[in-house]
């Protein structure tokens, strides 16, 4: 596994930082911080909510501290590093008939960023955690956009899977569960009755991601990797 360079969003942070998984996942990747960008936004944002909830917030559970820490060790992005007219038309898509499937405005920075520069020749993939997203992205109407995200988006669950197959089951579960629960699917995979075996926990994890890869198309990296 190598990646040259990614992008994570907001969600994948706090999440890889809570189950503190960060340090393995950006291993299990064969990357280092120096080939990770955030946005910018990102410290400005959780340090005020951690100073409202004294390192908590209550409802999603997240270790803002850690978080704050990995963050500072990335490069950041900003307005200024994208490609204006794909921004404004990621901005402004939005799903009449579903109001979650929409793009927020990090996340339309981060892949009108990756979308350029991937025009442009390079090869930068993105960390997300936001499915709804994914779910918008995969509209026809945004063809000329993805194109360039073919096979370069993981979510969250694939990235579990792949920290198994690197530093084992044991390591892994230990770390999710032995924190509150931060994320409604790993919560259920990772149930008391579950957890207790690998492959159910696996078939889990690929069921989720075999979903996710039915309703965005061909967005997802192949992984787990398909059978020859």
């Amino acid at each position: 596994m190598s990646v040259s360079w990614c992008c994570l969003d907001n969600d994948i942070i706090l999440k890889l930082a809570t189950c503190s998984l960060f340090d393995e996942t950006i291993n299990s990747l064969n990357i280092n911080y120096s080939h990770i960008n955030i946005l910018e936004t990102f410290q400005h944002k959780f340090r005020k909510e951690k100073k409202r909830s004294k390192d908590k917030i209550s409802t999603n559970n997240y270790n803002l501290k850690e978080a704050l820490k990995f963050a500072s060790k990335c490069t950041t992005i900003s307005d200024v590093d994208i490609d204006v007219d794909i921004y404004t038309n990621l901005k402004s898509y939005k799903i009449s008939s579903n109001d979650k499937l929409k793009i927020d405005r990090g996340e339309a920075l981060l892949i009108s960023y990756i979308s350029q520069q991937n025009k442009q020749g390079h090869s930068i993939q993105l960390l997300t955690g936001d499915k709804n997203c994914l779910r918008a992205l995969a509209n026809p109407e945004l063809t000329e956009i993805t194109q360039h995200l073919k096979q370069k988006i993981w979510c969250l669950e694939q990235l579990i899977l792949l920290n198994i197959e690197k530093h084992g089951f044991d390591l892994v579960r230990d770390k999710i569960t032995s924190v509150e629960k931060f994320d409604t699917a790993l919560g259920i995979i990772f149930s008391e009755v579950n957890a207790q075996r690998e492959e159910t926990v696996k078939e889990g994890l690929i069921s989720y991601i075999n979903t996710l890869q039915e309703e965005t198309g061909n967005l997802l990296y192949l992984y787990p990797y398909p059978n020859p």
